[in-house]
């Protein structure tokens, strides 16, 4: 439905009308940017919230709000990445704690109130040395990693010092303290647009979509007749990442999540130990299931599949496989035995990838995660390389980038250097289809330091073999810290290993940081050693830049604790040198996925027609009915257009006049759409008791005044064209 809002544009405030913040907590801090509470400290509770509020935001991104939107889903991504890194998060921490202060000293309390923390009044998105260094000073190049490795830590005499026994003396020149590892990254920053606006939620709350009863029965069409209270659910669809609970309509579902959000960011989800609650990235909000034996499984698996049986054998096309997973995976939550809901997504998953459907296979798996004790990486990596050569929808394959960023992240820290390699090849592929060459190189610098880090293996495992034997030897000790520390960003555990180091300088180094310098004047004597110890390598420039970049870290925590005069001056001095020296390195690392492609055309396809996500549309100006409009429909080449989600469904109404003919004809009870398949995806209008399935009623359009469809007698209506793949 097309709308004026240009009047209102002006006053309409994104953070409250999106993300139900009021005026009086704006700016946001990053953690009411995400609905959690402030300094938490769970990192699988920042992860779920913020993929939570970045799948609503994504379906705010095609409304009448939509550059509003995206802004905020470019908030939150950022947000997401700040607070996942230790180091950055530890940072943000420490700058709201210092305006947390005099906060409590103004502002006398009773009690022990809950304090919002409230961000200050600088420009939010300043791309200076500020926040974009915060970011991509944590994660140094593949570039520099090999050079750091090549300059010492794959060497022969290395391996044979770890190989075998340490006994007595070791030569102090065995293991260079100048050799590190740079740390990894797993940046991602979204970019989509084909997703709709909240302000027409509500309009759609009534409408129904594909149903499935609660025995386990699956029907393929609404009869005629049918209750207008039927609860019709949405099947996953290319492009949009359904997040409805399986009990209650899309739409329904959207409208909980912003307000299972805005009564997080308020502090109504509670403090007391029974809010354990967490929402997750498909919209779950219960508690973890331990995960059922192996026995159990197989037993539910048997039962589920001869249950099943003949609709397992009857889903032969993708079309088919989709829907068949799709109500399998409805079926979970209504669904008491914890085997049969575990089986029931294990089969989601299988025939969502069967299908090609790259949205529908991860969100069983987020299901997966949510709901059991389970770790589905693995298989997230394996449909990721499984899936992502046969995506065609755009924002499939812009959601496949960031999974296989984020993935990679995951492979990396679990050391499974085969799996990285593939995931970087993949991203470069990726990144080759968007024509986006920041990208290309910031996935082939990720298969450089795997390749790195993958020869170098042998000499960890040594290394830990050592410790085991004897956990006070300084060389193992050393090297294994350095490998934790700058090869996985996995300081918690690698500092700890420092602090034994051989090598004084950095053993003292790391003793600092182990406490945890929170003034201004500990964290800048932190900082210029580290940089100190970086000058003591002149000829050494790629190890010097990793010493600097922990340096930097430290400088901007001692800026943020209120550092002053001259103190102020020299840190910002070297923090702007560092980024001046290392500003390609640092792009390329910090560079988001994002497709740069123009859309272009099929051949036949007329210039007038519009692009979404992958397919091309024309609307018509004047009405036909439905075997002329079929006909010119099949002379053009394309089809009447099929509406397969609800990104599409507000697309098409925003450019289409009304009533807007639908490729659906309803025969015999049941409805097909324009390319012969069954039609599972519907959005009727249901307080209108639609559809009424009369028996003069055949065909389905987009009413007049909304969005919603009805059935429609075989009359002149306007209609629109669509080219391109399902």
């Amino acid at each position: 439905m097309q709308h004026d809002n240009s009047g209102e544009a002006s006053q309409y405030d994104p953070y409250h009308k999106l993300l139900g913040i009021p005026k009086r907590d704006q700016p946001p801090t990053l953690y009411r940017l995400l609905g959690v509470e402030s300094l938490e400290s769970d990192r699988d509770v920042i992860d779920a919230a913020a993929n939570k509020q970045m799948a609503y935001l994504r379906d705010c991104c095609n409304g009448l709000h939509a550059e509003q939107a995206e802004r905020l889903l470019n908030e939150v991504s950022e947000a997401r990445l700040r607070l996942l890194n230790p180091q950055s998060k530890q940072q943000y921490d420490a700058q709201l704690h210092a305006r947390v202060a005099p906060q409590q000293q103004s502002s006398p309390t009773t009690g022990a109130p809950t304090i919002h923390v409230h961000a200050s009044s600088r420009p939010r998105r300043k791309r200076s040395s500020s926040f974009g260094l915060i970011l991509s000073v944590l994660v140094p190049s593949g570039l520099s990693l090999l050079i750091a490795w090549k300059t010492g830590l794959l060497t022969q005499q290395h391996l044979d010092v770890l190989s075998k026994p340490f006994a007595g003396s070791m030569d102090t020149e065995s293991i260079d303290p100048a050799v590190s590892l740079a740390p990894s990254s797993s940046m991602t920053s979204p970019a989509s647009s084909s997703v709709r606006g909240v302000d027409d939620l509500a309009a759609s709350s009534t409408s129904q979509r594909g149903a499935i009863t609660a025995s386990g029965t699956i029907p393929h069409s609404m009869s005629p007749g049918a209750s207008a209270q039927t609860n019709f659910r949405p099947e996953p669809s290319a492009g949009v990442t359904s997040n409805a609970a399986p009990n209650i309509s899309s739409s329904d579902a959207a409208m909980e999540r912003l307000r299972a959000f805005r009564m997080l960011a308020s502090g109504g989800g509670g403090t007391g130990p029974s809010n354990h609650r967490v929402p997750y990235a498909d919209g779950y909000f219960g508690p973890r299931l331990p995960m059922p034996t192996p026995e159990q499984i197989s037993i539910s698996m048997e039962e589920v599949e001869t249950i099943f049986a003949p609709k397992i054998a009857a889903a032969q096309t993708p079309h088919e496989k989709r829907h068949f997973a799709t109500n399998c995976y409805l079926l979970v939550d209504e669904t008491p035995q914890t085997a049969a809901k575990y089986v029931l997504l294990e089969i989601s998953w299988k025939f969502f990838r069967e299908a090609n459907d790259f949205t529908g296979a991860m969100l069983a798996l987020d299901s997966m995660a949510s709901r059991f004790e389970a770790n589905v990486d693995s298989k997230r990596s394996a449909t990721i390389i499984e899936l992502v050569t046969k995506l065609y929808r755009p924002s499939e394959q812009l959601a496949a980038a960031d999974q296989t960023e984020a993935m990679a992240r995951v492979a990396l820290m679990a050391e499974d250097y085969p799996t990285l390699i593939e995931l970087g090849r993949i991203g470069k592929r990726l990144a080759i289809d968007f024509k986006n060459i920041s990208m290309n190189k910031k996935f082939a610098s990720l298969i450089e330091e795997a390749l790195v880090l993958q020869q170098a293996h042998p000499m960890v495992e040594a290394a830990r073999e050592r410790l085991r034997l004897e956990p006070d030897n300084p060389k193992a000790n050393e090297y294994l810290g350095r490998f934790l520390c700058f090869g996985k960003s996995d300081w918690g555990n690698g500092l700890p290993m420092l602090r034994r180091a051989e090598n004084t300088k950095l053993a003292t180094m790391a003793e600092l940081e182990l406490q945890m310098p929170s003034d201004a004047a500990s964290a800048e004597k932190l900082a210029d050693q580290w940089w100190e110890f970086a000058a003591l390598l002149p000829g050494e420039p790629a190890l010097a830049m990793e010493y600097q970049e922990r340096a930097v870290h430290w400088y901007q925590h001692a800026l943020n604790s209120g550092l002053s005069g001259l103190s102020r001056a020299a840190a910002q001095t070297r923090i702007d040198t560092y980024s001046q020296e290392n500003k390609e390195r640092l792009d390329i690392r910090s560079a988001p996925n994002a497709d740069l492609r123009t859309p272009t055309p099929p051949r036949g396809v007329p210039p007038e027609a519009i692009h979404f996500d992958g397919n091309w549309y024309l609307f018509s100006t004047k009405t036909l009915r439905f075997e002329a409009a079929v006909a010119m429909a099949t002379q053009a080449g394309g089809r009447l257009v099929v509406v397969r989600s609800e990104a599409e469904n507000e697309f098409v109404s925003q450019h289409a006049r009304r009533p807007l003919m639908l490729g659906m004809l309803r025969k015999d009870g049941v409805w097909y759409d324009a390319l012969g398949e069954m039609q599972y995806f519907f959005m009727w209008d249901q307080q209108a008791g639609q559809p009424e399935g009369l028996p003069n009623e055949p065909l389905a359009a987009m009413y007049r005044r909304t969005h919603l469809w009805h059935d429609f007698t075989d009359e002149p209506m306007y209609f629109a064209i669509e080219w391109g793949k399902e």
